[in-house]
C-alpha cells in the first residue's frame, strides 16, 4: 500500500470517523535524472547560502519569513504556522452537481481510507448516499502548508479526496477569435468526419509519455554499452535540497568551491612587457622578483620591483594525472584552477568548467590564481591583474596569487597567456564580469580584460586552456 501522506478525520454534522490519506498518483516509474559533477561523474549536492555573508546555513538553522518591505522580512515560527488553518479535519461543508467543478481546479488527487470497523460502516454510508444524490462533498483540507478547499466524491468501491484550485489561482483564457466568426459549412462536416473515422472508447493504458519512454530507452541503451565499473559506483547517495533561490544557487556554487590544497611551488622568474600606462606601485606581485623590473613606460631610471604579498603564494594541489589529457586526440580543454580571493568570503577554489566567482554578486575579486588542471605544469600559463588608476602586477605563474588579500583592493582586470615557447600550442579564451560593464570578452593570449567602466571591480572570471597537442606533458622549465 502506498505510503500514508495525512492523518485525521472526516467530518459530517455531528458524524466524524477517523481516516488517512494516501497519493492517488506516483512519479516513482519516471525516469529521474541527477546532477553530477561532469569532472568526476559524483553526485552534486546544492547547500542553503546566505547571500550577503556567503557562508553555508545548516537545515536545522532555517526560519521561513516574509518580506514587508525591500530586504526587511518578519519572521515566523513553525509552531505559529502550525496553528493555521482546520487542522486534521476535513469538514463535509456542502453538496454540489459533479459536473459544475471545471476540471482545471481539480489540483491532487488522494485516495481515502477509514481506520477501523465503525469508520468503514461510515466511509461506505457517505459513498453510497453520494452516488444516489449525484452530488459531492465540498470542504477544506490542511495539506502541508495550506488549508485547500478540497472535493470528496465517490471512487470505486471507496471515496478519493481532491484538493481544489482558488478561483484567483485560474488564469482567463483570453482566446482572441472574435466570436462571431463566420466557419464554412463543409469545413465544420470535414471535421465531423474526421471524429467519426477516429471515434473509440477512452483507454487509460494508451496515455503515454512520450518523452519518459524515449528516455527510458536511451538510458538503458547506455547502460547496457557502458564498460564495467564506469561512473563513480558508490557516489554519495545523501538527499539534496533545493536552494533558496537561484540567486542563492549562484551563492552555493562559490561557497562550496573552496579546499584546503596543498603548497605550491616557488613563483616563476618575472617576465615584464610594457603597457600602455605606467606602472606605478602595484596592487601586489604574486611573490618577489629575482630582480628589480624596468619601468615599462619610457623613462630613464628602472622603478622597483612590485611589493610582494605576504604570503602570497596560496595553498594549490598538486597537479591532476595527465592520463585524460595522455589519450586526447587533437585540440582539447586541458581544465582550468582557479583560486580567487573574494572579499568577505576569503579564499575560494574552483575546478569546474564555467564561472569563477558569481557574476551579478558585486562582491569584488581582491586576488587571483589561475593554473592548468591536466596535461600541463602550473607554469605553463602566465597571468597578470590590474588595480584602480591602471596599476598592474608582473606576470605571475607556477600557481601563485596575483593582487592582495584583505587590503579591500578590488581588482579591476586581468589578462592571461601562454608561457615561452608554447604560445603556438596554446590558445587561452578568458572572459571577465564586472560590477557596471557586465561580461567583457572573451579575450585571448595575453589581451587586456578590463570593463569599459573606469575603475569598475571583477567580480568573475572564466577561463579556458585549449591545448593543440596530446599527450605530451608541458613544462616550460624542463
Amino acid at each position: 500500500m502506498a505510503e500514508k501522506v495525512w492523518n485525521g478525520s472526516l467530518r459530517l454534522s455531528l458524524v466524524s470517523c477517523p481516516v488517512y490519506l494516501t497519493p492517488a498518483t506516483s512519479a516513482a516509474n519516471r525516469v529521474k535524472l541527477d546532477l553530477l559533477s561532469s569532472r568526476t561523474g559524483n553526485l552534486v549536492t546544492e547547500q542553503f547560502v546566505d547571500t550577503k555573508t556567503g557562508d553555508v546555513v545548516a537545515a536545522d538553522a532555517l526560519v521561513k519569513g516574509y518580506e514587508h518591505a525591500p530586504s526587511r522580512y518578519v519572521t515566523l515560527q513553525q509552531d505559529e504556522l502550525d496553528k493555521l488553518g482546520s487542522g486534521s479535519i476535513i469538514d463535509l461543508e456542502e453538496f454540489v452537481p459533479r459536473q459544475q467543478i471545471d476540471h482545471l481546479h481539480i489540483d491532487q488527487v488522494f485516495y481515502v481510507h477509514p481506520e477501523g470497523q465503525l469508520a468503514a460502516v461510515t466511509v461506505q454510508a457517505l459513498r453510497q448516499a453520494m452516488a444516489r444524490s449525484g452530488r459531492v462533498s465540498i470542504g477544506h483540507a490542511r495539506m502541508g502548508d495550506s488549508d485547500r478547499p478540497a472535493l470528496i466524491e465517490p471512487h470505486g468501491n471507496g471515496l478519493m479526496v481532491s484538493t481544489l484550485r482558488t478561483q484567483d489561482e485560474l488564469l482567463s483564457p483570453d482566446f482572441t477569435e472574435p466570436s462571431g466568426i463566420d466557419v464554412p459549412a463543409d469545413m465544420v462536416e470535414i471535421a465531423e468526419a474526421i471524429i467519426a473515422r477516429r471515434a473509440a472508447d477512452f483507454n487509460a493504458t494508451k496515455l503515454r509519455d512520450r518523452y519518459q519512454d524515449d528516455l527510458r530507452q536511451l538510458v538503458e541503451q547506455k547502460a547496457r554499452n557502458a564498460p564495467p565499473g564506469s561512473g563513480s559506483g558508490g557516489g554519495d547517495r545523501r538527499p539534496r535540497r533545493s536552494s533558496v533561490s537561484e540567486s542563492n544557487a549562484a551563492a552555493a556554487e562559490s561557497a562550496v568551491a573552496a579546499a584546503p590544497t596543498p603548497e605550491a611551488g616557488p613563483a616563476a622568474a618575472e617576465r615584464e612587457t610594457p603597457t600602455p600606462a605606467p606602472e606605478p606601485e602595484p596592487a601586489a606581485a604574486a611573490a618577489p622578483p629575482p630582480a628589480p623590473a624596468p619601468e615599462p613606460a619610457p623613462a630613464p631610471e628602472p622603478a622597483p620591483a612590485p611589493e610582494p604579498e605576504a604570503a602570497a603564494a596560496p595553498p594549490a594541489p598538486e597537479p591532476e594525472p595527465a592520463a585524460a589529457s595522455a589519450t586526447a586526440n587533437g585540440p582539447h580543454d586541458v581544465g582550468t584552477e582557479i583560486l580567487l580571493h573574494i572579499m568577505g568570503l576569503g579564499d575560494r577554489r574552483y575546478v569546474e568548467p564555467g564561472w569563477a566567482g558569481s557574476p551579478g554578486s558585486k562582491r569584488q575579486i581582491e586576488a587571483l590564481s589561475i593554473r592548468p588542471r591536466e596535461g600541463l605544469a602550473p607554469s605553463a600559463i602566465e597571468f597578470r591583474v590590474y588595480a584602480q588608476e591602471g596599476r598592474a602586477t608582473a606576470w605571475v605563474s607556477n600557481g601563485n596569487y596575483a593582487g592582495t588579500r584583505g587590503r579591500n583592493l578590488p581588482l579591476t582586470g586581468f589578462a592571461v597567456r601562454p608561457s615561452g615557447e608554447l604560445g603556438e600550442r596554446l590558445e587561452i579564451a578568458y572572459e571577465g564580469s564586472f560590477f557596471e560593464g557586465g561580461v567583457v570578452g572573451p579575450k585571448r593570449n595575453g589581451e587586456l580584460c578590463v570593463s569599459p567602466v573606469a575603475d569598475d571591480p571583477l567580480e568573475a572570471v572564466r577561463v579556458t586552456i585549449i591545448d593543440q597537442q596530446a599527450g605530451v606533458t608541458a613544462d616550460p622549465g624542463e
